[in-house]
């Protein structure tokens, strides 16, 4: 049994209530153990609100520059949002 790790607490789950439990935990000087089967931050963080939240501005900042471009007549060059937005995803993942 000498390989035997001790902790002060385990915490089941790395979604943001799991790592933030952790982080104040580790504030409190206790020895953590965090427990994850997949990514730490969970569905949220990696796939579902962050990323789309990030995507969503994207689309907006695309669409300003486009307007841009309407007011200095077409002089600036538009931005094709196919090829942006396949790009962005390709880079999220």
């Amino acid at each position: 049994m000498e390989n035997t790790k001790k902790y002060d607490i385990a915490i089941i789950g790395g979604g943001p209530g799991g790592y933030e439990t952790a982080l104040y935990a580790d504030k409190l000087n206790l020895k953590v153990c965090l427990i994850e089967e997949n990514e730490i931050g969970g569905t949220c963080l990696n796939r579902g609100c962050i990323p789309t939240k990030t995507l969503y501005h994207f689309a907006k900042e695309i669409n300003s520059f486009n307007k841009l471009s309407l007011y200095f007549n077409n002089n600036l060059e538009k931005i094709n949002y196919t090829n942006s937005l396949d790009t962005a995803l390709s880079d999220k993942n």
